[in-house]
C-alpha cells in the first residue's frame, strides 16, 4: 500500500486516496497523460502547470522566481514533498519498468529531497497549513536501455520490494539510464501561489559519451535537494548573510 496525494496542485493535497498494489499498474499508466509543451525552443512534459514563465540558466536548466525572489519564501517553517511522478518518454527505446521498480525509484527520490530539507531544521508534514509549503516533482523525458534478461530480474509472487528491502542498485542492475529530467513546483499549500519551479536536464539518449547513469542522476538529486534547502534558507536570512547555492550547491 501506499498514498498517493491526487488532483492539481491544491485539490491533490486536500484529497488523499490509499492505492493497492493491484491498481499500480493502472497509476503508472495515467502518468503518460501529461501532454508535452514547446517553450523556449525546448519540448516539455507537461508535468509543470506552466512553462512559459521558465527562463534559461544555462544550457540545460530553467528556473522561475517570482519577482521578490527567496523572499517569497521568507515565513514558511513545513513542507509538504508529495511523491514524485515518473513519465517514460515516448521516444524511449525501452518503455516498460516493473511496478516495484518504479514505486522505488519515486520512493528513493522522495527520501533524498527529505533527508536534505530536513537538514535546514524544516518540518516535513503531510497536510496543508499556515507557512506550508508544498513540493511537486517529477521525473520526466525518461530514456531508458534494456539490459539482456537475467533470472535476477525476477521478482518473486508476494514479496513487497520497498526501498527498505529493495536496493537501488537491484534497479540499476536491470535497466540502463541514458537521459532523463528532473521537474519541480513550490507552492503555498493553502492558496496554491506559485513559488518557486525548476526543470533540470540530464544526459543523452542519442550520444552515448553524454549518456548519464542511475548513479549520476542520484547525485544530481543530492544536490539540486542540497540547493533548494539553501534557497529556502537564505529567504530566512539578511541579504548580505545569504549563501550563493549555485555555486554551493553547482549542477
Amino acid at each position: 500500500m501506499f498514498i498517493k496525494i491526487q488532483n492539481s496542485p491544491l485539490v491533490r493535497v486536500k484529497h488523499i486516496i490509499i492505492v493497492s498494489r493491484v491498481n499500480l499498474i493502472v497509476l503508472i499508466a495515467l502518468l503518460s497523460l501529461c501532454i508535452p509543451v514547446s517553450v523556449l525552443g525546448q519540448e516539455f512534459s507537461g508535468f509543470l502547470e506552466d512553462y512559459s514563465m521558465l527562463e534559461a540558466q544555462g544550457e540545460r536548466a530553467f528556473v522561475y522566481q517570482t519577482s521578490e525572489g527567496v523572499d517569497a519564501v521568507a515565513g514558511y517553517e513545513a513542507i509538504m514533498i508529495d511523491q514524485p511522478e515518473i513519465i517514460i518518454a515516448a521516444d524511449s527505446k525501452y518503455k516498460a519498468m516493473k511496478p516495484d521498480d518504479m514505486k522505488l525509484i519515486s520512493d528513493t527520490l522522495r527520501m533524498v529531497l527529505v533527508k536534505q530539507l530536513e537538514r535546514s531544521n524544516y518540518r516535513i508534514v503531510t497536510t496543508p497549513g499556515p507557512n506550508t509549503m508544498y513540493l511537486r516533482t517529477a521525473i520526466t523525458d525518461l530514456h531508458l536501455k534494456k539490459k539482456r534478461i537475467r533470472l535476477v530480474q525476477f521478482t518473486p509472487i508476494g514479496i513487497i520490494a520497498t526501498v527498505a528491502t529493495m536496493p537501488f542498485k537491484d534497479v540499476m542492475n536491470k535497466i540502463n539510464l541514458q537521459q532523463v529530467t528532473f521537474e519541480a513546483e513550490l507552492l503555498d499549500s493553502q492558496n496554491e501561489n506559485l513559488l518557486g519551479a525548476r526543470v533540470e536536464r540530464l544526459g543523452s539518449a542519442t550520444d552515448k559519451k553524454q549518456a548519464t547513469s542511475w548513479n549520476e542522476f542520484l547525485e544530481r538529486m543530492e544536490n539540486t535537494g542540497g540547493r533548494l534547502a539553501c534557497l529556502i534558507d537564505n529567504g530566512a536570512l539578511a541579504v548580505d548573510a545569504r549563501k550563493n547555492c549555485e555555486i554551493e550547491y553547482p549542477m
